[in-house]
Protein backbone atom coordinates (compact mmCIF):
# COMPACT_ATOMS: atom_id res chain seq x y z
CA UNK A 1 0.00 0.00 0.00
CA UNK A 2 1.39 3.39 -1.01
CA UNK A 3 1.73 5.85 1.87
CA UNK A 4 0.34 9.37 1.29
CA UNK A 5 2.61 12.38 1.22
CA UNK A 6 1.98 14.87 3.99
CA UNK A 7 2.98 18.51 3.85
CA UNK A 8 2.31 20.74 6.82
CA UNK A 9 2.54 24.50 6.27
CA UNK A 10 2.88 26.67 9.35
CA UNK A 11 3.12 30.38 8.70
CA UNK A 12 4.51 32.64 11.38
CA UNK A 13 2.27 35.22 13.03
CA UNK A 14 -0.43 34.93 10.41
CA UNK A 15 -4.03 35.38 11.39
CA UNK A 16 -7.00 33.88 9.59
CA UNK A 17 -7.86 37.40 8.45
CA UNK A 18 -4.65 37.50 6.38
CA UNK A 19 -5.83 34.93 3.84
CA UNK A 20 -8.08 35.39 0.81
CA UNK A 21 -9.31 31.80 1.11
CA UNK A 22 -10.90 32.72 4.44
CA UNK A 23 -12.78 35.65 2.92
CA UNK A 24 -10.40 38.64 2.97
CA UNK A 25 -10.74 40.21 -0.49
CA UNK A 26 -8.00 42.74 0.31
CA UNK A 27 -5.28 40.07 0.49
CA UNK A 28 -4.08 38.33 -2.67
CA UNK A 29 -2.91 34.77 -1.88
CA UNK A 30 -3.31 32.79 -5.12
CA UNK A 31 -0.98 29.96 -4.16
CA UNK A 32 -2.65 29.36 -0.80
CA UNK A 33 -6.06 29.62 -2.47
CA UNK A 34 -5.13 26.99 -5.08
CA UNK A 35 -3.46 24.74 -2.55
CA UNK A 36 -6.52 24.90 -0.28
CA UNK A 37 -8.71 23.57 -3.09
CA UNK A 38 -6.39 20.57 -3.59
CA UNK A 39 -5.80 19.67 0.05
CA UNK A 40 -7.26 19.53 3.53
CA UNK A 41 -7.86 22.86 5.22
CA UNK A 42 -8.28 23.11 8.97
CA UNK A 43 -10.77 25.76 10.00
CA UNK A 44 -10.08 25.62 13.73
CA UNK A 45 -6.76 26.05 15.46
CA UNK A 46 -5.80 26.28 19.10
CA UNK A 47 -2.41 27.38 20.34
CA UNK A 48 -1.19 26.86 23.88
CA UNK A 49 1.06 29.90 23.56
CA UNK A 50 0.55 33.35 22.04
CA UNK A 51 4.15 33.66 20.77
CA UNK A 52 6.10 31.74 18.12
CA UNK A 53 9.12 30.11 19.83
CA UNK A 54 7.10 28.12 22.39
CA UNK A 55 4.74 26.96 19.64
CA UNK A 56 7.64 25.94 17.39
CA UNK A 57 9.15 24.05 20.31
CA UNK A 58 5.86 22.21 20.79
CA UNK A 59 5.67 21.33 17.09
CA UNK A 60 9.23 19.96 17.21
CA UNK A 61 8.89 18.02 20.45
CA UNK A 62 5.21 17.26 20.92
CA UNK A 63 5.45 18.75 24.40
CA UNK A 64 3.90 21.73 26.11
CA UNK A 65 6.22 24.76 26.46
CA UNK A 66 6.73 24.25 30.20
CA UNK A 67 8.05 20.73 29.40
CA UNK A 68 10.48 21.69 26.60
CA UNK A 69 11.48 24.86 28.53
CA UNK A 70 11.14 27.40 25.70
CA UNK A 71 8.35 29.40 27.32
CA UNK A 72 9.22 32.75 25.70
CA UNK A 73 10.68 33.96 22.42
CA UNK A 74 14.19 34.48 23.84
CA UNK A 75 14.54 30.93 25.22
CA UNK A 76 15.87 27.69 23.72
CA UNK A 77 14.36 24.23 23.76
CA UNK A 78 15.91 22.00 26.44
CA UNK A 79 18.66 20.00 24.72
CA UNK A 80 17.74 16.91 26.78
CA UNK A 81 14.28 16.75 25.15
CA UNK A 82 13.75 14.46 22.16
CA UNK A 83 12.57 16.25 19.03
CA UNK A 84 11.67 15.25 15.48
CA UNK A 85 15.26 16.06 14.53
CA UNK A 86 16.45 13.27 16.85
CA UNK A 87 13.99 10.79 15.39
Amino acid sequence: MKKPNLLFIFSDQQRVFDMNLYGNDQVITPNFDKFSKESVVFNNCISNSPVCVPVRGSLLTGLYPFKHKAIANDMSIDTNVTSVADI
